[in-house]
This record gives structure tokens, sequence and C-alpha cells, in this order.
């Protein structure tokens, strides 16, 4: 099985690959986590009202499989810095 994740479902889909054996897992787009976008979006004081945090980057470190060939490593301000 693959699991195919875009956006917040890339945590979906590594959340899923934790428990379901897969393949191989396909992130489009991800996020390094939750509570970066929120910091970036709404302010600090805010991103600490979040529940949960997906927290991709971490999840992918704990991965007993790292990637294989990452696409970006760039975080998410350096992507959208690169654009006009």
């Amino acid at each position: 099985m693959s699991l195919l994740g875009h956006s917040l479902g890339a945590a979906a889909a590594l959340q899923a690959g934790a428990v379901i054996p897969a393949r191989q897992i396909l992130l489009i787009a991800p996020f390094t986590s939750m509570r970066a976008m929120a910091k970036r979006s709404v302010g600090v004081p805010l991103a600490y009202l979040l529940r949960h945090d997906f927290d991709n980057e971490a999840r992918l470190g704990r991965s007993s499989d790292p990637p294989t060939r990452p696409t970006s490593r760039l975080s998410t301000a350096a992507m959208t810095r690169s654009f006009p």
C-alpha cells in the first residue's frame, strides 16, 4: 500500500503510516509542524492554543526508513520567500 498526503493531509498520511504498513508515503507540500504554521499565520501567543501540533518533521525523524529522495529540505518560510 502507498499513502499520499497533501498539505494537512501530509500529517494524516504520516500518522497513518505509523500504524499501517505502507510501502511508500508521498508527501506533497507538507508543513514542518502545525504550531510553526500557526506562529507564522496568527502569531506566537495564539499558536500555543493548538491542541495538536502535527509535527511532521519530528515524525519523519522517528521513521525507521528516512526519506530516500526528498524534493525539498527548505522550511516553509524559506519556500515562501522564494516566490514573488
